[in-house]
């Protein structure tokens, strides 16, 4: 792992910095992160360009997956992230009843089916152990606890590869009422 990407994260000074270093390693500009070692999965290619607005607005991602259905394999979309507090609400409001959120992820375990291959159901909350701390390191850790919310969506619809670009929607419709995002 090169020290030197992962420990720019673990030293960022405010959160646009940290937004910043993950727009790059999205980029490919970084090679690891303090909560990812080496590239991004393939299937991310998918969802790239999305991953990268997403962020710049300020939703810092830490893992996601597509919507996938192949052969004997199906996957839900989802997100990990950081996401400012007061964007909660908006978001929930925004998504209505058709996604699922959970905040807190080290103490909030899902039983939502994320992942269905060969017949075999894999569910839960992704990354339950590992809270904030652990991926974005102590430097940033106190502000972001006051400001943001460690969060995961799920799209509850097996069928739709939509959740990112209506995360894209989301962010462009709140920057337009001059929501400070």
């Amino acid at each position: 792992m090169s020290l030197t990407d992962d420990y720019k994260f673990r030293m960022a000074s405010d959160i646009n910095e940290l937004k910043n270093y993950n727009i790059q390693y999205l980029e490919g500009k970084l090679s690891d992160t303090c909560y990812q070692s080496g590239k991004l999965h393939i299937e991310s290619n998918d969802i790239l360009n999305e991953l990268v607005v997403i962020n710049s607005f300020g939703f810092i991602t830490s893992c996601s997956q597509p919507q996938i259905k192949i052969n004997n394999l199906k996957q839900r979309a989802f997100i990990v992230g950081i996401l400012e507090k007061k964007l909660y609400n908006k978001i929930k409001k925004y998504f209505k009843n058709d996604i699922e959120i959970y905040i807190d992820l080290t103490t909030n375990n899902s039983d939502i089916n994320l992942t269905i291959e060969d017949n075999e159901v894999y569910s839960g909350s992704i990354f339950t152990e590992y809270p904030c701390a652990d991926w974005f390191g102590c430097n940033l850790y106190e502000d972001l606890c006051e400001t943001h919310n460690e969060i995961q969506i799920i799209d509850l619809n097996w069928d739709r590869n939509t959740l990112f670009q209506r995360l894209v929607s989301f962010f462009e419709v709140i920057s337009k009422e001059n929501y400070n995002i």
